[in-house]
């Protein structure tokens, strides 16, 4: 025993590891992507220090919008929903169970293909 006069074992085995899974059934979010230039470009742009870029009006979705990624179990909402202009950049992933890091790079890397 040192200091606490506990055991260390202990304290490391009620500790939650940095690498456990969430509880089952993350609910993965649809990521919308845009074209970054065009919104920059924009006379109603702001630039906060924090995002890349906000827009103050509204977005002409077909004309900015790169792609919708969203995981396969929700591919018949958002397909539904979306409109015909920009149903062609719907990109779809059936990953099983992941993490929000490897959701946010997968979707990512499809967005980036999807260019």
């Amino acid at each position: 025993m040192h200091g606490t006069g506990g055991s260390g074992t202990k304290s490391v085995t009620r500790s939650r590891r940095r690498t456990d899974r969430p509880p089952v059934g993350y609910p993965t979010a649809v990521r919308f992507y845009f074209d970054g230039s065009d919104l920059i470009a924009r006379e109603d742009a702001a630039f906060d220090g924090v995002h890349p870029v906000k827009v103050r009006g509204p977005v002409e979705l077909s004309d900015h919008l790169t792609a919708v990624v969203v995981h396969r179990r929700h591919e018949g909402v958002v397909a539904a929903a979306a409109e015909s202009p920009v149903a062609d950049r719907l990109c779809v992933l059936d990953l099983v169970d992941p993490l929000p890091h490897e959701w946010a790079e997968a979707a990512n890397a499809a967005a980036v293909t999807r260019r």
